[in-house]
């Protein structure tokens, strides 16, 4: 009991500091909320909008490792027409040869990430919705 009314009458002989300091544990509280359920939403929101891609192959020239950033593609076009008829058989709608080409540094924040399409490709293709 004592410890309260020592509590209680440092809060009384300073009314200007302890109002400060509850008002800054609320502003602090409430933008952590804030903040917390932005990054929740865009996170629903960016999974929601992946989640309609639908799955890709990605197929790379020979000796290349993952999504390779490099020179132009050369894909042939005899193996441009046999990814086609692989494709049919896995019900694959469309085999579309993208170019990628990026631009900046190793941030996010100075970096671009250019996709080309051939001429007359709808990006819903690749991008439904």
């Amino acid at each position: 009991m004592e410890l309260f009314l020592l509590v209680l009458r440092n809060l009384l002989a300073r009314p200007v500091r302890s109002l400060l300091t509850l008002l800054g544990v609320l502003v602090a509280t409430g933008s952590m909320v804030l903040f917390l359920s932005f990054g929740e939403g865009l996170r629903r929101a960016l999974f929601q909008e992946l989640s309609r891609v639908g799955p890709a192959i990605q197929v790379v020239p020979e000796g290349a490792e993952g999504l390779v950033f490099g020179a132009l593609p050369e894909i042939p076009p005899e193996t441009l027409k046999a990814l086609e008829e692989a494709g049919k058989a896995l019900g694959v709608r469309a085999v579309v040869p993208t170019l990628f080409l990026t631009r900046g540094g190793f941030d996010p924040s100075t970096s671009f990430l250019f996709q080309g399409l051939p001429e007359g490709t709808p990006p819903d293709l690749l991008y439904p919705g």
